[in-house]
């Protein structure tokens, strides 16, 4: 589950074109319309909308390809992964707001109403609906990239895994409330002679117009407190349909700005 969180908020996510693809200039050798999705997320240099994987041309006009099919199933499955049942209960995957309504494994009535700032704030409630109570497990996953994990039954803190899922067994009953709250932290990532960044299960990227067509390729020295970098979260454009922004010090004075990279190159 962490890797398929990973891989969607990022991977899948990020490869998905934008409506208005088409009110950008893109090069004359594009042959086809943009798809929703590409064979890939454009992270250098690559402009969108120029072909698809595994293209396939209908006898009536128009294309497909199975790079955009996948993908769409890829948006399915993981919210169907979110919360999972079994005969002793329920597997809380991925923390999403929204509500389940099911029967829990004794045939009795269940309504579960979530609220949720995840990815980008580490913070859900759950809100348990029941005719009757009974005794059924929920089974909670506590992440690996959350700090300062804490779990709250009806207000009540409970003992908390480094990692794994936390199981709940006990009488539920209606009005019965779960919470989940964290913290989250820049964390950098060398590889390859790059430096990535990510927050939480996000990964983070620059983007040449939300920067006004700064170099992204010169180098930037950070502002270190302690060896790590010197940030602050600011509100999220809702122009990029943005989860995150952070501004993080750099050693000249300026700021570098990194955004989830899922909203990055529309």
């Amino acid at each position: 589950m962490e890797r398929m969180e990973q891989s969607a908020y990022n991977a899948l996510y990020g490869s998905a074109n934008e409506h208005n693809l088409q009110q950008y200039e893109l090069p004359k050798m594009r042959l086809m319309d943009p798809m929703p999705f590409d064979s890939y997320a454009p992270l250098y240099n690559k402009p969108r909308g120029l072909g698809v994987g595994g293209l396939k041309r209908y006898a009536y006009g128009g294309h497909y390809g199975c790079c955009a099919c996948i993908a769409s199933a890829g948006v399915a499955i993981f919210p169907l992964c979110a919360i999972l049942k079994d005969d002793s209960g329920f597997t809380v995957n991925a923390f999403q707001s929204g509500t389940v309504a099911e029967k829990t494994p004794g045939g009795n009535p269940l309504k579960l109403t979530m609220e949720s700032g995840w990815p980008a704030v580490p913070a859900w409630k759950c809100r348990i609906g029941l005719e009757d109570a009974e005794v059924f497990a929920i089974r909670l996953r506590i992440p690996a990239t959350c700090e300062n994990t804490k779990v709250l039954v009806n207000g009540c803190q409970q003992a908390v895994p480094e990692s794994g899922y936390l199981v709940l067994e006990r009488q539920w009953q209606d009005g019965d409330t779960v919470e989940f709250t964290g913290a989250f932290s820049l964390k950098v990532v060398e590889l390859g002679g790059r430096t990535a960044f990510t927050y939480g299960p996000l990964t983070l990227a620059r983007d040449e117009e939300k920067e006004g067509g700064a170099d992204l390729e010169a180098e930037v020295a950070l502002q270190l407190r302690d060896g790590q970098p010197v940030y602050a979260l600011a509100q999220p454009e809702k122009a990029y349909n943005e989860l995150l922004r952070i501004y993080v010090n750099r050693k000249d004075g300026g700021q570098l700005l990194l955004t989830d990279f899922a909203s990055c190159g529309k």
